[in-house]
């Protein structure tokens, strides 16, 4: 399915013939929005990880338009992590990691503001790209025999170390339903492609029913008020590991107890994390832990298929547990990569946060 999608947006920008008055495409589109009470449809992200193949990211959006709303609409952008909620001026966040829903304040706008301004998943929204005003006629295009028009704008263009860095965002709007289908963002740097990511929208559903939108808190949720929730710290040095008994991505039970009178490292990282995936490149190209020493490459945030796909490309420098949620809450790892060292005796002997060479280093010394 990446590679469909993939081929299928490359494909869409090759030329065709230009029509006549290309901004009445991007109009109507507008004008179609406006003239419906009710949107719904799905989206479908590839992202580029650091192991060179892409992440799917999908996520199902409703919109009621609200002319009190900030972007005209009430909306539900529900994700696999994430839900973004705004219904009639209160704005919630839902953290499936957490297992929480923040409740926004009423008095203070900004707030949600700076949440539309930069939560991704409301900002590349069929609503608020259309919303943009700043976008540039580039071509005709062909997508599955289909014709769009494709549009583009810059986000970025600046110098770095001598060269340039361009950020580009494009958009697809079928020329028939004169619905957005697609959206591109592509960063260069001196003059190279160095990244892109292709959102697909699909599944339309527009309506004039104006039947409000309904958020139902998710199972097991608790809920809490922006700026109230206690920061959380790490595991404390000198404190007794947690015990813990989990599986292994080959299905072996690890058990913290198994291994006392030996030293136990956790790295907590994520697939999609830049630093984890360069610590993973460290440890396959040092030899950095001592014989009286067991590491785990604790995955937290991603799915199972995710992680099993990502060390089907990258080395394994030492076992992996694909399912480390429970296990990271536990340790109160806060980050990623997050490491933590434990002694001969099960005490927490050290917790280190990010990708640090030299605390890497100091493993064969200890």
């Amino acid at each position: 399915m990446i590679n469909y999608l993939l081929s299928s947006m490359m494909i869409a920008l090759s030329f065709m013939q230009s029509p006549s008055d290309p901004m009445d495409v991007l109009k109507v589109a507008r004008e179609k929005i406006q003239s419906h009470q009710r949107i719904s449809y799905d989206y479908v992200g590839l992202y580029p990880n650091p192991a060179g193949s892409y992440d799917t990211a999908y996520k199902k959006a409703y919109f009621v338009q609200n002319a009190e709303s900030p972007l005209e609409f009430d909306f539900i952008i529900k994700g696999d992590f994430f839900d973004h909620v705004l219904i009639d001026g209160d704005f919630r966040l839902a953290n499936a990691f957490e297992k929480t829903v923040t409740l926004y304040p009423d008095d203070r706008p900004e707030l949600i503001q700076l949440e539309l301004d930069n939560a991704s998943s409301i900002k590349r929204s069929s609503i608020s790209l259309l919303k943009e005003q700043d976008w540039e006629y580039l071509k005709d295009t062909v997508m599955d025999k289909q014709g769009f028009a494709n549009y583009s704008r810059i986000l970025v263009d600046r110098m770095h170390n001598g060269g340039r860095v361009l950020t580009e965002q494009h958009i697809l709007i079928n020329k028939e339903t004169h619905l957005l289908e697609g959206m591109q963002r592509r960063n260069y740097y001196k003059g190279n492609l160095t990244q892109r990511y292709v959102i697909t929208y699909k599944n339309y559903m527009l309506s004039q029913s104006s039947v409000p939108l309904k958020y139902e808190l998710p199972e097991g949720y608790s809920t809490v008020f922006y700026g109230q929730v206690e920061e959380k710290e790490i595991i404390a040095v000198g404190s007794l590991a947690p015990d813990f008994s989990i599986q292994d991505m080959e299905g072996n039970q690890v058990n913290l107890a198994h291994y006392k009178g030996k030293k136990v490292l956790l790295n907590f990282s994520s697939v999609g994390c830049g630093y984890c995936h360069q610590a993973v490149q460290f440890f396959n190209e040092n030899d950095l832990l001592p014989e009286d020493m067991v590491a785990f490459y604790v995955s937290v945030f991603d799915k199972k298929e995710m992680v099993r796909d990502y060390f089907q490309k990258i080395k394994a420098p030492y076992t992996v547990i694909p399912d480390g949620e429970e296990l990271r809450v536990k340790y109160s790892a806060i980050s990623t990569p997050n490491f933590i060292l434990i002694n001969e005796e099960g005490v927490v002997e050290k917790t280190v946060i990010g990708f640090d060479k030299e605390f890497l280093k100091s493993l064969k010394k200890e």
